[in-house]
């Protein structure tokens, strides 16, 4: 499941800020493949977020 959200923000004719996030969670599972690259193991309990900033301007 993820979830994001952002926005910008105009302080003038030229001039913008921006702010977005990210949240990701990531369910439970298993992974048995065979071969010669083969993953095999489990993920669990893992999420990860991100945040990130913007300026905008127009010349």
């Amino acid at each position: 499941m993820a979830y994001a959200l952002g926005g910008r923000y105009k302080i003038n004719t030229n001039l913008e800020l921006g702010l977005s996030a990210i949240y990701i969670a990531y369910e439970d599972r298993t992974s048995t493949q065979s071969g010669p690259i083969g993953v095999r193991g489990t993920l669990s309990g893992k999420a990860g977020y991100g945040v990130t900033t913007g300026i905008f301007y127009k010349f």
